[in-house]
């Protein structure tokens, strides 16, 4: 009997689109500020303000390329404070950051996807330039709420994703995340944001200090996705077509 290659190709070919991912629990949150607003860092991984949420979401599930944004409120993410060095002194800190965050997944998971969703209840406080980082073991992370710089450093057990990346503008609401990144070969514990500049709300003191805010509306990452049943089904096709040939 003839195996009919052909059909077996086309047969993987469908299967391969019937992968699907699922989000990554965040167990903890760091950043660089309490957020002044009643939005604060867990807003950040709650999905408030996504999907016909409010600004108390219900908690992270499903697929995060199904999620869209349905609020501008300020209470539904993240931004650092916006009194007086609300956001950090970018001419003193290590690369001139002017915020981060560090999200702890509780454990190194092997990643698929990092979507990230951009300030919506402002323009110019919106992150503009960051940096991805990763590491299993990260030290000395701030864990208070007082505007602290913090180093994304291979001394303290980062490793860089890629090189500088520019977040789109958000175009408000029913919008999915303005970037998504594919981290698929890394794995990681945790996930550091460096937030260089945002797109305007940021100001010098003149004695050392600034004012402003940045942030973002929400974060998720994807765990490796598993093999859909119809992928499953073309390798067990693939087996029987082996053994009739034998």
């Amino acid at each position: 009997m003839k195996t009919n290659l052909l059909g077996i190709s086309a047969l993987f070919a469908s299967a391969a689109f019937g992968y699907s991912a699922s989000v990554i629990q965040v167990a903890g949150v760091e950043t660089s500020g309490f957020g002044n607003y009643s939005g604060d860092q867990t807003k950040m991984t709650d999905l408030s303000g996504m999907n016909g949420n409010g600004t108390a979401g219900p908690g992270q599930s499903g697929d995060p390329n199904d999620w869209t944004a349905t609020t501008t409120a300020y209470q539904a993410e993240w931004q650092s404070a916006g009194n007086n060095n609300g956001v950090l002194y970018a001419p003193t800190t290590h690369n001139n950051k002017i915020g981060w965050i560090v999200f702890d997944l509780g454990s190194s998971e092997a990643m698929g996807e990092i979507h990230l969703w951009n300030v919506r209840n402002g323009t110019t406080t919106q992150t503009r330039n960051y940096n991805i980082y990763f590491a299993d073991t990260a030290l000395g992370v701030p864990t208070n709420d007082a505007v602290q710089d913090y180093s994304f450093t291979g001394a303290n057990g980062w490793s860089q994703f890629g090189s500088t990346f520019t977040m789109a503008a958000t175009q408000g609401n029913g919008n999915g995340a303005e970037d998504i990144h594919n981290v698929s070969g890394n794995s990681a514990r945790y996930i550091g944001i460096e937030i260089i500049t945002n797109n305007g709300n940021w100001s010098d003191d003149g004695d050392g200090t600034a004012s402003g805010r940045v942030g973002l509306a929400e974060f998720a990452v994807t765990a490796v996705p598993e093999p859909s049943v119809a992928l499953l089904s073309g390798l067990g096709a693939l087996m029987l077509l082996r053994r009739r040939k034998h």
